[in-house]
């Protein structure tokens, strides 16, 4: 289920690549003809859409229990409306440069998440307003500037959201969030 992630997300940025300015001056430069490069276009237009359709199918399985989204450029807030199975047990997202929000609605149903892992999203802002599911026990949060102020324990603004959790991992620094039982 992760490498049908990976290979989507690897497919995305190398369309995006692919249609880019300098690889279009580039095919200009070799005397193509834009009927060419508006059919090459509408092709990986095509094969996109395919395997934008194949990787929803995959997602929304019940048997997925691990989800890895990595290098999803464009993506301000996730997952949005979208609902992720609620057997998952694991979400990974990794490098969304752009995000800038977590949508509760779309968190709200993963009753089986256990552990949520945030890494290289400079522009994530804050954590949901309503939290997490009261079920996750490990949350970690890498390389994300904004938010890892919001998550210091005692003076953040997101610490109320997350107090609850009993692994949490923020910029590498594990913290203690439950008395220890005398």
């Amino acid at each position: 289920m992760v490498g049908g992630s990976i290979l989507g997300a690897f497919l995305q940025v190398l369309f995006d690549r692919i249609a880019s300015r300098e690889v279009l001056d580039f095919f200009r430069g070799q005397k193509l003809s834009v009927g060419l490069l508006q059919k090459l276009n509408t092709m990986l237009i095509y094969v996109s859409g395919v395997l934008d359709d194949a990787e929803e199918k995959q997602i929304t399985k019940p048997s997925v229990k691990l989800l890895l989204l990595m290098g999803c450029l464009g993506v301000e807030s996730f997952p949005g409306k979208r609902l992720l199975p609620s057997t998952l047990t694991i979400l990974k997202i990794w490098d969304f440069p752009s995000l800038t929000s977590l949508d509760w609605e779309g968190l709200q149903n993963l009753h089986s998440l256990r552990e949520l892992q945030i890494c290289n999203c400079p522009n994530l802002k804050c954590l949901p307003e309503e939290g997490f599911p009261l079920n996750l026990s490990h949350l970690y949060v890498s390389w994300c500037p904004l938010l890892e102020q919001r998550c210091r324990p005692d003076d953040g603004e997101d610490w109320p959201k997350i107090a609850h959790i009993p692994e949490l991992e923020i910029n590498f620094q594990k913290i203690t969030t439950l008395e220890p039982s005398a």
